[in-house]
Parts: structure tokens; sequence; C-alpha cells
């Protein structure tokens, strides 16, 4: 958003008073995730970071602008709050790879989180009640083991006086920066961890500045917000242990080691009684820096059945996943796979030569499926009765798996005049690049936006271009596909 001239506040103050925040103070906090037993941040492994609110006012909407490495964190999504949610917020949305709208020292990655109570303000209203969980930020943790034991900052940024902004109930006050705290230092909440400075320049971690908030051609707002940045703690792991000996009795790839691999899909890190880091470690049994995998699991399997060797295994493999009329489908052979489903869902095989584990957590369900036998899978493998929160494969020879997330249909009508229907699957909601060019290359259209999870579509106008074959492309999360389309009249 661009400058605070376009809210419309109805509170002519001047600036002594928006400077005041003896009352009407309003906190918001980045979480700073593993610094507790009970969060461990592991390389390979994703890491949700919550943004909290405390406030005495009651809050309307919010706009907020998050910095972050993306060499360190993988950007994968923000989802609401579970305020947001239970109170029946009308608006939320999020956008990514920002970075490109910023000019000079900005940072690798940029992530926006806007939410409104309404869209417009009318008597059905959400639920009248103040919120404390904004949203949730969910990153993959990089494997680079040159982050081990890196603290990664989690920071507010600001591109203009819109940014991390907050409104009112009826949207008709802002309110902006007041005290901004580095609380990823060891200093935290003093006034010596303070960063903010209102005489500085755009791009910053400093605020929202005077000269574009206090102008005399716009309405005041009121800075009486206290910003809390957050960080991520990347676990420290010892690489000296043992690859394979999950149960540390120094014996390692055994059948002891595969079962409490399995428990540890059903259960998590709790799975871990003797030493969490130095299980996590010894969990890399193909060596491929990624711990705690499938494609571990997979492997440690091939080898106690002497179809590997304890060595490195490091081919990459990619897959399509679709999930069509509750059926899970993969259209290559898999050697394993971890499936996390929404709520408690009794999901059930359709293939007959896997065996299957699964456990509900409270909240979402865990579902393993792999053989001891070393059998594998493909095709229609799982049916399912909720939505897919995460997928994870283990190749039949032990390897990740990248997997491709959309699947591109053919344009329809083909040939058409001058308008056509482009359909594609998306496995979850993303970002999707088209580009249409000329037979040669040439680039005719292109335009990116969200789309959410299932079957969409995208029509096409080229009304205004020759005759010819044209190549349409979608690309999302660095995957891309394209097919040929021909215009003619």
């Amino acid at each position: 958003m661009n400058g605070c001239g376009k809210y419309n506040s109805t509170n002519n103050i001047n600036r002594a008073e928006n400077k005041d925040i003896s009352q009407n103070q309003i906190e918001v906090k980045i979480g700073n995730m593993g610094y507790q037993h009970n969060d461990i941040v592991l390389q390979g492994q994703y890491v949700e970071v919550p943004i909290n609110l405390n406030s005495g006012i009651l809050i309307g909407g919010f706009d907020l602008l998050i910095a972050y490495d993306k060499e360190a964190l993988k950007f994968q999504s923000v989802t609401p709050g579970k305020d947001l949610t239970d109170n029946n917020w009308e608006y939320f949305t999020y956008g990514y790879d920002l970075e490109n709208n910023c000019t000079d020292n900005c940072p690798s990655g940029l992530i926006r989180v806007t939410a409104f109570t309404s869209t417009n303000i009318d008597t059905n209203h959400p639920t009248k009640k103040k919120v404390s969980e904004l949203a949730i930020m969910k990153f993959l943790v990089t494997n680079n083991k040159e982050y081990d034991c890196i603290k990664v900052p989690l920071k507010f940024y600001w591109l203009d006086c819109g940014d991390n902004s907050f409104y009112s109930w009826n949207q008709d006050t802002l309110f902006i920066a007041n005290k901004i705290y580095n609380t990823f230092s060891k200093k935290q909440f003093s006034d010596k961890n303070t960063v903010q400075n209102f005489a500085s320049t755009y791009p910053t971690y400093y605020g929202a500045q005077d000269r574009d908030c206090f102008s005399e051609d716009i309405h005041i707002p009121k800075r009486t917000v206290t910003f809390y940045n957050g960080s991520v703690q990347i676990n420290c792991v010892d690489i000296e242990d043992s690859h394979g000996d999950l149960n540390l009795n120094e014996i390692i790839n055994e059948l002891s080691d595969v079962e409490l691999f399995s428990d540890y899909f059903m259960t998590g890190l709790r799975a871990f009684i003797i030493n969490t880091k130095s299980q996590t470690a010894t969990s890399d049994v193909n060596h491929d820096g990624k711990t705690l995998t499938v494609a571990d699991f997979v492997y440690l399997i091939k080898i106690i059945n002497g179809n590997a060797l304890p060595y490195p295994k490091l081919k990459p493999d990619t897959a399509q996943i679709k999930h069509t009329n509750g059926i899970l489908s993969v259209d290559k052979e898999m050697g394993a796979a971890l499936i996390v489903l929404e709520g408690n869902d009794f999901a059930t095989l359709i293939v007959n030569n896997m065996e299957i584990m699964s456990n509900f957590d409270g909240t979402n369900t865990q579902v393993l499926i792999y053989s001891l036998d070393g059998n594998t899978f493909s095709g229609e493998f799982l049916n399912v009765n909720s939505n897919v929160v995460s997928v994870e494969f283990g190749s039949t020879e032990g390897t990740t798996v990248a997997l491709k997330h959309l699947k591109l249909g053919a344009n329809y009508p083909n040939p058409f005049a001058d308008i056509t229907t482009i359909p594609f699957y998306l496995m979850n909601q993303a970002k999707v690049t088209f580009i249409i060019t000329t037979n040669d290359g040439q680039i005719v259209y292109t335009q990116s936006e969200y789309f959410q999870a299932g079957e969409n579509t995208f029509t096409f106008d080229g009304s205004t271009q020759l005759e010819g074959i044209y190549r349409y492309t979608i690309i999302v999360n660095g995957f891309e596909e394209n097919k040929s389309m021909n215009l003619t009249r």
C-alpha cells in the first residue's frame, strides 16, 4: 500500500498527540522460534512462526510487511490466525517475492500479510472481539550446513507509511509505529535495543517516516504501535554421529532403527527420548544433508534388505502429485510417503502391496505409507476425506523427491479465433505466472497472480495478435510446463 493519504481518518489530531502512547497501546510480535526444547528448529524441516497481537484497541484490519533471508528460510505460506477465523474476518491475503518493489539495500525476501474484518462497513460485520493471533508464517529451513547454529532474523520492514499499520474497527483511524525492538538480540525489550528512526529514508527497518505520514494534505495517523522483531534459531547438529543409528546403540542400520523412524513420523520428536539432536543427526541415512526425511526412511529399509549400500545417494527425483475427488495419485514409482491431513481423517490404502500407519495428534492426521519388503507404488494410492496439509515422498532409490504441484491442460477451443481457455491444476494455493510467446519465442503476454488449490482456468484474449502458432507456459514454484495453441481466423 502506498502512503497514508488514502485512509479516511475522522480524527484531526496534532503530531504531539500521536506520539502519546500512554493509552490505547498496540503491540505486535513475531515469534522467536528454536529457543525452547519443544520448538527445536532443524535443517531441512518446516518451521511455523506466529505473528501475535496485544492491543487495547479493537482492531479492524492490518497490513504487515516482513523481511527474511531467502537463503536460510524458503517461504511456504501464511495462514490466518485462529482468532481471525473464529471471529469470521472476511478478508485475508498474503504476497511474497515482493523484493522487486524495493530499490536499495533490500532484504532478499519480503512477505506482505493483509487482513480486514469486512470489505465493506455494513450490518454484517464479523464478531466484534479482540484478536491475539494474527497469522502463522511457514518456512522450510535450509539444509545448507553453513547455517548450522545460525540465528535468522524476521524483521518488520517499511517501503512507505502504509506498511506495518493497523486500522480501528470502523477502519477510520490508522495506527503506525511508535517503537521497534530487535528482540532477537541478547538485550531484549530494553530502550537500548530500540531501532526506530522516524527521520530515516525508505526502504527501512526503522518505521513509518514523519515526512510522508505527517504531511499537510492527509489525515494524521496515530503513533501507538510497538513492534517486536522475531527470529528462527536453527538447531546445532552434531554431524559426527553415525548415520543410520537412530536409537544410538552403536549398531547402524538395523530394524529397530526403522521402527524408531516410523514412530517419529507418527509422534514427532518426542519419539527420540535419548538425545534429540544426536538422533536427528543420525537420520540422514542417504547423506544428502537433509535429516528426518521419508527418503532417508526408504534408504534405511533398502540397506537392511541388502538392496543398497550405506553411502550417499544424491540423485534427485521429480514427481507429479494430484488430489482429485479424495484420491491421491503420483505419476512415478515411490518407496514411501508421508501425508499430513487436516483434522482426524481415516485414510485408506488403494494399493495392496504397502503398509500404512496413521496417528491423529489433536490437529492433523499423519499417514505413513511404506513397505519393509521394499515394495513400491504409483498411480492412485490413497483415499482421503479431508484437505491435504503436506506431502513428502521417498523415491524407490531412497532419494528426496521434488513434487510438481501443477498440471497444465490443453487449451480450448483450439484452434481459436479470439479467446481461449487454459485449464490447470494446483495441489496447493500458489502464485502462478503465465507467459504467451510466438512460435519464434517473442513474448506477447505475461501475467502473475495467486490461485487456489484444485482445478483452475485462465483466459487468454488473442484478438490483438496475428494468426499463427503460440506457446503458453505456466510457472509455479520454479516448475514450468508449456503447450502449443493455434490462433486462426
